[in-house]
């Protein structure tokens, strides 16, 4: 009797699509509200959004918000300065400011070159941006999605049996 020659085939695992989650999504804004604790102060909060715990480190994030209220504290700082230039300009009917910047524009455009500088040097990298807040008419400081952020995922470390938080950004969506 002639054998057959079975040949064992290996099954191919099935492929199973996993679903990506993400923890914040493009589009997606989170508000850091004004603290209205000193009067009507142009402040912002400066406790950090849950949202962006994993994401952002928390001291730098701190620096960022205390540059932008201590800008905003020397802008609406009255002095000698702020009355005389108030004074010029009812003198000749505001037409000065054509030619110069108040002392409010001069500190408002100082912020707004922070502004810019975190969104290049950090925020964008994460997949953030910070809208200026003029645009929100100064009632809050608006954070942007700029791109999917993945939710962080713990890995072991086998070495040294700690683990590790891993926080990266799905740049398939750039």
């Amino acid at each position: 009797m002639a054998k057959k020659n079975h040949k064992h085939k290996k099954k191919k695992p099935k492929k199973t699509k996993r679903k990506v989650e993400y923890h914040l999504k493009q589009g997606e804004t989170i508000r850091i509200e004004r603290d209205y604790s000193n009067g009507t102060l142009t402040q912002y909060s400066e406790q950090m959004p849950e949202q962006l715990i994993d994401i952002i480190d928390e001291e730098q994030f701190n620096f960022t918000l205390a540059e932008i209220n201590a800008g905003f504290r020397k802008a609406e700082n009255t002095g000698l300065v702020t009355c005389m230039e108030g004074f010029i300009g009812c003198l000749t009917f505001f037409s000065i400011f054509f030619c110069i910047d108040s002392h409010f524009e001069r500190h408002y455009h100082r912020i707004e070159r922070h502004i810019e500088e975190q969104n290049t040097n950090v925020y964008n990298d994460l997949g953030l941006h910070i809208l200026y807040p003029r645009f929100t008419g100064f009632m809050y400081l608006e954070i942007t999605v700029i791109h999917n952020i993945r939710k962080p995922r713990a890995i072991e470390n086998t070495e040294s049996s700690e683990i590790i938080i891993d926080s990266y950004t799905d740049s398939s969506s750039l």
